[in-house]
């Protein structure tokens, strides 16, 4: 909230939130460009992690206009929101879809957000009626870890498209020694995520259509969250079998 009020992120260089997931780290990157936003498409908002829900929150009594883009509906999991912050969520007008393919308005926000969403794009689908919010395994053997090679650029494609000239897009992942990553969600059902390193992640930094403005990578430590100065001090460290991420990378690009 006060990167979200002062637009200044500021560190001394030392570890910070201890015992937290790599959220502590990416919610406050996001803040300082979520802060400058006139209209804003939040891709994965039906499960931003509480942290981040507040700030978005917090952002539209500011002024700003927020879109989210889901694959599932807000209305069908109104329990995981707190209570007095339903009413407001439902509120966010939400587009059902899958980023990689749905039909977003040409040149229209300037600012779009993929805050640990990129990672679950090609892993992750509705669940059945009746059963959990996503179709996930119970059984290790029958994860999907099979991510289609096209899915960054695709992604970036669609930002490319929604964004005004000048827009921005903020993505944060989770960064180690790369490839699918399996977790195990709150229901003990298995997920996979995409995990990023050197290679990955260069690739996504050169999608067309846009410069990098702005890098940021961090390690979990025994004290917090420290800062690094780039994927290769990740290379050792793996989301795999984790609650959360050892290590994340952050990005702004804009659009040119």
């Amino acid at each position: 909230m006060a990167v979200l009020a002062s637009g200044v992120l500021t560190s001394d260089g030392g570890a910070v939130a201890a015992g937290a997931s790599e959220r502590a780290i990416e919610v406050a990157f996001a803040a300082q460009y979520i802060r400058n936003a006139k209209r804003m498409l939040d891709v994965g908002f039906t499960f931003a992690s509480p942290d981040y829900m507040g700030l978005l929150l917090a952002a539209q009594d500011a002024g700003v206009a927020i879109t989210g883009l889901d694959i599932i509906p807000p209305a069908s999991v109104t329990n995981r929101y707190p209570e007095p912050w339903r009413e407001a969520i439902l509120q966010v007008p939400v587009q059902l879809g899958d980023v990689r393919s749905c039909d977003l308005p040409d040149q229209t926000y300037d600012l779009v957000a993929l805050v640990s969403t990129l990672e679950h794009v090609g892993f992750d689908a509705p669940g059945s009626v009746g059963g959990g919010a996503f179709d996930r395994p119970k059984d290790l053997k029958d994860v999907k870890t099979h991510r289609d090679p096209d899915t960054d650029a695709r992604v970036m494609a669609q930002c490319a498209k929604a964004l005004q000239p000048g827009g921005i897009v903020v993505v944060t992942v989770p960064m180690g020694r790369g490839g699918p990553a399996i977790l195990q969600d709150s229901l003990g059902l298995y997920a996979c995520q995409y995990e990023y390193n050197a290679s990955s992640w260069a690739g996504l930094m050169a999608a067309p259509g846009f410069e990098v403005i702005e890098q940021a990578f961090y390690r979990e430590t025994e004290d917090g969250w420290r800062a690094v100065t780039g994927p290769g001090d990740l290379s050792d460290v793996s989301s795999h079998g984790r609650g959360h991420a050892a290590g994340c990378a952050l990005a702004a690009l804009r659009r040119i």
